[in-house]
């Protein structure tokens, strides 16, 4: 039987997010967002599978592509086709017009015997719900 490697594509945490401004990368269910969580010290994706690259606050946008939030696809290591393009585009070109920044959310859930206040931490998204990170 022969053994092959099947193409994949890994980034790397440290190391293979290069670019001044690196997108979020998200997993979408249904309408809502959610972080992706990586494999250890990587993200990583079988040939053709998609996963979602976003920006956050409004008015951040792919550089590429000027939306906010665009699907890319795994082609092999490091290149991935963007949405609606056969071209190959490196990782390092896909990248946010400006940081990423958080957001904190208010809930209406009072904590400690009323005295403080439960807060969502996540990253607001043009188009998208609130894309918590943590409580």
């Amino acid at each position: 039987m022969e053994y092959r490697l099947r193409r994949r594509c890994r980034v790397y945490l440290n190391g293979n997010l290069t670019q001044q401004h690196a997108p979020l990368f998200l997993k979408q269910s249904g309408n809502q967002y959610q972080l992706l969580q990586p494999s250890g010290p990587f993200f990583q994706w079988c040939q053709s599978e998609s996963v979602v690259v976003g920006c956050s606050p409004a008015k951040n946008t792919l550089t590429n592509t000027g939306s906010d939030l665009v699907n890319i696809s795994c082609i092999e290591n490091l290149e991935f086709s963007i949405a609606g393009s056969s071209k190959r585009t490196a990782l390092s070109d896909i990248s946010c017009s400006s940081a990423v920044s958080g957001a904190i959310k208010p809930l209406d859930k009072p904590c400690a015997n009323g005295l403080g206040q439960l807060y969502d931490i996540g990253f607001n998204i043009k188009g998208s719900s609130f894309v918590k990170y943590f409580q």
